[in-house]
């Protein structure tokens, strides 16, 4: 799977050629049909109503021929604020029999579907965390401009 929010299709073979290597370093079975290849381009990861995560998902209630489903990194399943909504999209998944393995995950880890799970739950948390962060920082900006203009307001 692979996403990006800005329209780029060198982004998207780039993660898709990240996917592939990790897939074929682990040993993975690649499907060679195209319809197994996952792509969002220019989809925002805010939420899950993206057309080929929405296909992605009807293959997998319809019985996919897929166990592992590959992403370059975390933040291409998505870009939630709440690691209950990782959590979610990975129990939806796992309920059915497919886990997500994420590229920047260390590979040994593939041989326990547990530790999967939660080394992905511990990136989801560490992400949700440094989200919290940017935002922080975010409006601790805001308030340092309207201070800033506040002040060269009250100079003239």
């Amino acid at each position: 799977y692979a996403r990006v929010a800005a329209s780029d299709e060198g982004r998207i073979a780039d993660q898709h050629a990240v996917n592939t290597a990790f897939a074929t370093k682990v040993g993975a079975l690649i499907p060679a049909e195209a319809e197994f290849r996952y792509s969002d381009n220019g989809a925002s990861g805010y939420n899950t109503s993206r057309p080929s995560y929405q296909r992605l998902r009807a293959a997998v209630t319809a019985g996919a021929p897929f166990r592992i489903v590959v992403a370059a990194d975390l933040d291409r399943l998505g870009r939630f604020t709440h690691v209950g909504r990782f959590r979610k999209e990975l129990a939806w998944f796992s309920a059915r029999g497919v886990l997500w393995v994420f590229a920047t995950d260390p590979i040994e880890q593939l041989t326990d579907p547990a530790a999967v799970h939660h080394a992905t739950i511990r990136a989801a948390i560490s992400y949700c965390a440094l989200q919290d962060y940017e935002r922080e920082l975010r409006a601790e900006w805001s308030r340092r401009r309207r201070r800033m203009r506040q002040e060269e307001s009250d100079a003239t």
